[in-house]
């Protein structure tokens, strides 16, 4: 697994009447430039002593990793999957394609290649979004390695053949 960073940005807007609008987004940054502190004042900074390994090596441990499509439903909700796709059959307003009896279904892609789709090609999708886009479809899906775990990655797959 690569290691990747993800945040959430929420943010509010208001007007001059008094009216706002809340909302906010998730965006992944696979590559971190290393931070450089001294040229905006900070010296002899060493980011090293902020990493408390023992600390993260025993959190990890008690970290119990179940792989089930309940998991998968809240990974799914999580990662906001069905901003882009539905659980049932709706296509429109969909950025990618429906989800409910994907398994088994043949997938044609914008390359002029096709597949069948299994437990493979989902997490092949998941985890690589570009090597092939779904014809009729946006290419805009993100990457999840270094995001979701390999149960994770199992509970969602679980999940989506459930549907």
């Amino acid at each position: 697994m690569k290691t990747a960073e993800q945040m959430e940005l929420l943010y509010e807007i208001s007007a001059e009447d008094g009216r706002s609008m809340q909302d906010g987004f998730w965006f992944t940054s696979k590559t971190l430039e290393p931070l450089a502190l001294q040229p905006y004042g900070f010296k002899n900074v060493d980011l090293a002593l902020l990493k408390d390994e023992a600390a993260i090596a025993k959190a990890a441990e008690s970290i119990v990793e179940v792989v089930s499509a309940e998991h998968g439903k809240a990974m799914f909700e999580k990662l906001a999957c069905m901003g882009c796709h539905s659980t049932g059959q709706q296509v429109d307003g969909m950025y990618g394609p429906p989800l409910q009896g994907i398994i088994g279904k043949k997938r044609e892609f914008t390359d002029g290649s096709s597949a069948v789709a299994n437990e493979k090609y989902l997490k092949e999708s998941i985890l690589d979004p570009p090597v092939r886009h779904v014809k009729g479809y946006s290419g805009e899906m993100p990457s999840y390695v270094g995001i979701v775990s390999e149960s994770d990655l199992e509970s969602i797959i679980l999940y989506i053949k459930s549907l």
